[in-house]
C-alpha cells in the first residue's frame, strides 16, 4: 500500500493499491490490476474498442499526454489494442484501461511505454474521456501508475511528454512533482529534447523525498 503525504497534492493523500511483482516479460498472462479511490486499472481487452469509438464519437478528443488519439475506426480501434497487447508481450510497455471504480467501461487509458530495464526508465503516458473533476481523477490515476514503475519495477527515472499548449496534462504532471526541461537544456538529463513538445522528467529518489514532505 502506497500513500502520498505531500499536503500540496491532496489528489494524492488517497491510498493507492499496487502490486509488489515483477513482470515476467513475455508472459502474457500476468498483468497487475491497480486500484486508486475512484478507478480500477485493468489490461486492455480486445472488447474495449466498442468503447475507444464512443469515446470519440461523443466528444471527438481527449485530455492526456502526447500520443492521444483523436479518432478511432472499428479497424483503428482494434489496431491500437492489439499494438499494445503486443508491446507487453514483448515487454517493452505495460497498458492500462482506466475504468470507473464501480464500472468495467473503459473511460481512458494510462500506461508506461519504452520500459528500459538496463537503464531503468520508462515513459508515463495517459489520456481520458472529459469528465467533471477529471484533473483530479487522472492525478489519481497517473500517480498509481507512477507509483507501480517506480515501486514494483524499480524503475530510477521517468518521463512524460506533452504538447506545448495542453493546460490539463501540465497540470496533472506538474502536481505529480515532474520538472519540465527546456528545450535547450544541459543538466545531464539522459531524455532527449525537442522544441516542438514539453519533456517531463521525474527521479524515483524525488518522488519518494516529496511522499515524505
Amino acid at each position: 500500500m502506497l500513500t502520498h503525504a505531500s499536503g500540496e497534492r491532496e489528489a494524492l493523500r488517497h491510498t493507492v493499491d499496487v502490486s509488489r511483482r515483477t513482470p515476467n516479460r513475455g508472459n502474457a498472462d500476468f498483468h497487475p490490476v491497480l486500484a486508486t479511490p475512484g478507478a480500477r486499472l485493468r489490461k486492455l481487452r480486445p472488447d474495449d474498442r466498442c468503447h475507444l469509438i464512443r469515446i470519440f464519437s461523443e466528444q471527438w478528443h481527449t485530455v492526456g499526454t502526447i500520443g492521444a488519439p483523436h479518432h478511432f475506426s472499428v479497424e483503428r480501434a482494434r489496431r491500437w489494442i492489439a499494438a499494445r497487447m503486443s508491446e507487453e508481450e514483448m515487454g517493452y510497455a505495460l497498458h492500462w484501461a482506466v475504468c470507473p471504480i464501480t464500472e468495467d467501461r473503459l473511460i481512458g487509458y494510462v500506461g508506461l511505454q519504452d520500459i528500459d530495464f538496463q537503464h531503468r526508465q520508462a515513459e508515463l503516458s495517459f489520456w481520458m474521456e472529459t469528465l467533471q473533476g477529471s484533473n483530479e481523477f487522472q492525478l489519481q490515476v497517473a500517480h498509481a501508475a507512477l507509483a507501480f514503475g517506480f515501486m514494483s519495477l524499480e524503475l530510477t527515472s521517468m518521463r512524460s511528454v506533452s504538447t506545448p499548449g495542453r493546460f490539463e496534462p501540465a497540470g496533472v504532471l506538474s502536481a505529480l512533482g515532474m520538472r519540465q526541461l527546456g528545450p535547450t537544456s544541459r543538466e545531464g538529463s539522459v531524455w532527449t529534447r525537442f522544441d516542438d513538445v514539453h519533456i517531463w522528467t521525474i527521479a524515483r529518489d524525488q518522488w519518494a523525498e516529496q511522499l515524505r514532505s
